[in-house]
């Protein structure tokens, strides 16, 4: 907003006193004893207030707290001038004084301050302070008790608090940008709830009839039908639409840009988990296996399976490890979503209730067995890390909005809505119903 330079405007923080006085107008020639008095005060309130706030820091050490930088803005118009005061952790500390040449009224038009005169808001994330003052007010304005209700507002806001939620994007940019970073490096998930255990929805919720479902799921294939965007029958390119499109399988969604991950991380479409945290995952992308996908091993795999290839087309869908991969040709709706994504084993934990292998589980025994061998060789393999942070439900749909509004992501532009899409959608969700009936009768079938 601020930014923003009409001709009515000047910002005189960056003039010499000399210059400033010839260019300013008349009437802020006569003001300037006053707005240079408050430029002052604002100056003290500025160091008191950070004073304060580290001296509370440091003896708070347990608290977990973290310094915001401290922002004024002063706009001086005609009749009176408006202060505006920020706090918030992305800040630059800085006080910038703008000479207005017009009236309070058209300046709060400009500024969009509406008809406020005071207003204090201060949460979890930010800060901020509009109060406006009218040049007989200035001389009696006490800038100590302007700092001490200031301080109690913050602390008593857990404003200072560095509790690691993710109420804004530049929140989640803390998480996967750092020097060291490189694009396809990490790689990052969001999920809605952060109840959710990393593992794939087929896994989630069927686990006693998982390995039915997807035998149903690629019935098709083996059958001689070829799915929507597949030239092959490749089963596991077969996974990787069902999955795209919302079908449960042993595919878990990753993707290697963070804001799509921090809108999944948000977007409730249904409003079923308003009341749930999100949950932002990051990993490394080499930690894990490449499952090899376009390989001239699977060229057999182009054609209709036949009693010669139906052995490799189940080998397909067997793996005892979990894998990453990315498809070579992606869906209008991939391709946009920088998608890729990690194939996980049929491997339960407890044979009686049929538990899955969570990703977390993964690290935990990976970690173990590379320990040992660590011992026995005198190596020193790295261990496998999964980081994360939730995501404030209160603060979900702030965030969509700032995403759509600062960096054009939203369900629009990150699913692509074509006929041929929608059709596809149709396809496959009608295969997945009769999957699960197939499924149902396979289990029954098996307990009788």
């Amino acid at each position: 907003m601020l930014c923003r330079n009409p001709e009515n405007i000047s910002i005189s923080s960056n003039m010499t006193e000399e210059q400033n006085n010839a260019e300013l107008p008349q009437m802020f020639q006569i003001l300037e004893e006053k707005i240079k008095k408050m430029e002052a005060f604002e100056r003290e309130y500025l160091l008191n207030l950070s004073t304060k706030i580290d001296e509370y820091i440091k003896e708070n050490i347990e608290k977990n707290l973290r310094k915001k930088e401290l922002s004024s803005q002063i706009i001086a118009c005609y009749e009176g001038l408006f202060v505006i005061r920020e706090a918030y952790k992305h800040n630059s500390d800085y006080l910038l004084l703008i000479h207005y040449s017009n009236t309070v009224q058209e300046a709060r038009k400009e500024f969009k301050f509406n008809n406020l005169n005071h207003v204090r808001i201060s949460n979890k994330i930010r800060f901020y302070a509009l109060e406006y003052f009218d040049y007989s007010q200035i001389d009696n304005y006490n800038v100590d008790s302007a700092v001490q209700d200031d301080f109690q507002l913050l602390i008593s806001n857990d404003n200072l608090v560095d509790d690691k939620y993710i109420r804004s994007v530049s929140d989640a940019i803390e998480l996967g940008i750092n020097a060291d970073f490189e694009r396809g490096q990490f790689i990052f998930r969001g999920q809605i709830n952060d109840e959710w255990e990393l593992i794939p929805k087929l896994l989630r919720n069927y686990p006693d009839n998982a390995e039915n479902i997807e035998a149903a799921l690629c019935e098709t294939l083996v059958l001689g039908i070829k799915p929507p965007y597949l030239n092959t029958f490749d089963p596991i390119d077969h996974l990787m639409n069902l999955q795209h499109f919302g079908i449960p399988t042993r595919l878990l969604d990753w993707t290697s840009d963070l804001l799509v991950a921090l809108f999944f991380a948000c977007f409730d479409e249904n409003g079923e988990f308003l009341h749930k945290d999100g949950n932002l995952f990051m990993i490394e992308r080499a930690q894990y296996t490449t499952f090899k996908v376009n390989s001239s091993e699977n060229n057999s795999l182009m054609q209709p399976i036949n009693n010669l290839t139906i052995d490799q087309f189940k080998k397909r869908l067997q793996t005892s490890d979990i894998h990453m991969f990315e498809p070579v040709i992606k869906n209008p709706r991939l391709r946009i979503q920088d998608g890729c994504f990690m194939f996980f084993p049929f491997l339960p934990i407890n044979l009686d209730d049929k538990k899955f292998v969570t990703l977390h589980d993964y690290m935990k025994a990976k970690n173990e067995y590379r320990e040992q061998e660590n011992r026995k060789t005198g190596k020193s393999k790295p261990k496998i890390w999964i980081d994360n942070r939730k995501v404030d439900k209160n603060f979900k749909n702030l965030i969509l909005q700032e995403l759509n509004d600062y960096h054009g992501i939203s369900k629009k532009t990150l699913f692509v809505e074509i006929n041929h899409i929608e059709r596809v959608s149709d396809y496959y969700n009608q295969l997945y119903e009769k999957a699960k009936k197939m499924a149902e009768l396979i289990k029954a079938q098996g307990k009788s």
